[in-house]
């Protein structure tokens, strides 16, 4: 929708409610003048409470609008990006950015490509292309959000937030390979920005890659050591790796930090120590490997698992099924094709032989890590981004 000026509303508000009285009084003399005027006082009066509700309404009406003094502290980071002498871009800039921060997309547009124009050094034209990229991402339209960035990055090596706003476009598409090795790049020019590192260790956990999303955590943490939200996702990831003491310790210091669901925390915590117990315990078993040629391995190896994938990657054979020696997370097996889309996976999972099927399309690195995940470590892989197939 076309976002107006408030002015502009109100002066046709204005002057829609002065047309309607003097046609109302022009009734009246023309029509009235024969009976008294307190037999059309009523009317008139009702009529013209309604038009003065309109109005009060369009001047009075609650809009979202953040707190400035939220704004201002919200921008004052970036502030640091203008040199003195670019006030005008500055101040065109922060206009953008309020109205990014009350969501008014087009408006907040205008304003930071009219401060590119405005904008003299590279580093301001990073900052305000930053501030253009996360509009652009927040309205969905990541390829002009990648540019801009891409831009930013280009003219300031150093830019964090255009760093951290790139892997975000990367992790709103689903592609978390993508989002960490934007991250893995940042950080040689960024190695002090918790951010980053904060990220990279949220991709690398969705993952499935708990050794180093714990260490990513730990690095953000030392810069930012009272964030509530760094000691949770320090003792998930401990919880993850089968570390309960540490995991249960990073809890606690998760809760004196005030963070905001404790609840949920602890019993994810938990959730995630059973996984690890049941994994380390309930898989001495072998695998089973299917091919769609009719070779059936019983006591598939890395070897075979990883030669069969390749088959299927380069089209020599149609797909693969992966079967463990017991249900893993509810995990009934693993499968995968080629398509003219790319990888596809299907995950089979429930407490029946047959259980509900999950699919996804991923890059082929990404199904190769799963696969191999799934025989050598016993890891079950996060339906993150996977779809569930409709029953029939």
């Amino acid at each position: 929708m076309k976002e107006y000026k408030p002015w502009v509303i109100r002066a046709i508000s204005v002057f829609g409610m002065a047309v309607v009285v003097i046609l109302l009084l022009a009734e009246y003399a023309e029509y009235g003048l024969e009976t008294p005027f307190t037999t059309h006082l009523p009317r008139l009066l009702l009529a013209f409470a309604a038009l003065l509700a309109i109005l009060v309404k369009t001047f009075f009406a609650p809009k979202k609008r953040t707190d400035k003094a939220a704004v201002r502290a919200g921008f004052d980071d970036a502030a640091a990006a203008f040199a003195p002498t670019e006030k005008k871009a500055k101040k065109i800039c922060y206009r953008g950015f309020a109205a990014l921060c009350d969501d008014r997309h087009r408006t907040a547009d205008r304003c930071f490509q009219r401060a590119l124009k405005a904008a003299k050094t590279p580093r301001a034209k990073a900052q305000i292309l930053t501030y253009l990229g996360m509009s652009l991402r927040e309205q969905g339209r990541y390829n002009e959000a990648l540019q801009a960035l891409e831009q930013a990055t280009g003219l300031d090596k150093a830019c964090m937030g255009a760093w951290c706003q790139t892997a975000d476009v990367y992790a709103s598409r689903d592609d978390f390979v993508g989002a960490k090795r934007v991250c893995e790049t940042a950080v040689t020019y960024c190695p002090q920005c918790g951010a980053l590192f904060s990220r990279m260790g949220r991709y690398a956990f969705l993952l499935g890659d708990y050794e180093s999303a714990l260490r990513d955590f730990s690095t953000a943490q030392q810069s930012d050591p009272a964030s509530a939200m760094l000691a949770a996702n320090m003792a998930t990831a401990y919880a993850a790796l089968g570390d309960a003491n540490h995991a249960r310790a990073a809890y606690e210091h998760a809760c004196v930090l005030q963070y905001d669901n404790c609840q949920a925390l602890a019993q994810r915590i938990e959730s995630l120590l059973r996984a690890y117990e049941a994994r380390r315990v309930s898989f001495y078993g072998v695998y089973v490997l299917e091919t769609a040629e009719g070779e059936r391995i019983e006591n598939c190896t890395a070897e075979n698992l990883y030669a069969a994938l390749q088959n299927v990657l380069n089209k020599i054979s149609a797909y693969l099924v992966l079967t463990p020696p017991a249900p893993m997370d509810n995990v009934l097996f693993m499968q995968t094709t080629v398509n003219e889309n790319g990888p596809y996976v299907q995950i089979s999972v429930g407490e029946n032989r047959i259980g509900t099927l999950y699919e996804k399309y991923c890059s082929a690195s990404e199904m190769e890590q799963m696969f191999m995940r799934f025989l050598t470590e016993h890891e079950a892989p996060s339906l993150y981004g996977f779809t569930e197939l409709p029953t029939r």
